[in-house]
């Protein structure tokens, strides 16, 4: 049996078809939890099952490779007495404003169903030192909430980290 070169183009041809098809696949896969997912986290923070309080950023750090420039920024936020942690790479605070034991503070909003579910408001920067876990009562509309789970992608799940909390009692940074 002979094959020919147009047979061995076909093959050829039907495996970039098939590499192509679960490429897409996987994108659409991807982009359907990644939706589902903030859809979620929407409907937790625009309920009235929501508190706004403080995301307090104490630490900063050099983020990514050699050839990243960015820095990570450390922060918590506190839900009835717990301590959340987690850190995040942005372009809304200026490495020098943050370290030392001096702290830069902005508006989160937070689940109460789920405290890890957060949301920073970076327009909501403080000038004013708060005190730590300060309820407030801004009225936040859905499309801010909506804007900033999308625009930057979801922020990441608070955590709760004992060994970070005792590190912060420590220095005074949480009383």
């Amino acid at each position: 049996m002979k094959l020919s070169a147009k047979s061995f183009q076909l093959k050829d041809l039907r495996k970039r078809e098939v590499q192509y098809t679960l490429v897409g696949v996987c994108i659409l896969i991807y982009v359907v939890i990644i939706g589902l997912r903030m859809y979620k986290w929407n409907n937790h923070l625009n309920s009235d099952e929501r508190i706004i309080t403080l995301a307090t950023f104490y630490e900063s750090h050099p983020s990514g490779g050699t050839k990243s420039v960015s820095n990570s920024f450390s922060y918590f936020y506190n839900v009835d007495g717990k301590y959340y942690f987690e850190s995040v790479v942005v372009d809304y605070i200026d490495k020098t404003e943050v370290g030392n034991g001096d702290k830069v503070q902005f508006i989160v909003v937070v689940s109460k169903k789920d405290p890890t579910i957060h949301c920073i408001i970076w327009n909501k920067k403080l000038n004013i030192q708060q005190p730590i876990g300060k309820i407030f009562n801004y009225k936040i509309d859905k499309e801010t909430i909506q804007y900033y789970t999308m625009q930057i992608g979801l922020s990441p799940r608070g955590r709760l980290d004992s060994e970070k909390e005792i590190r912060l009692r420590k220095i005074n940074l949480l009383k």
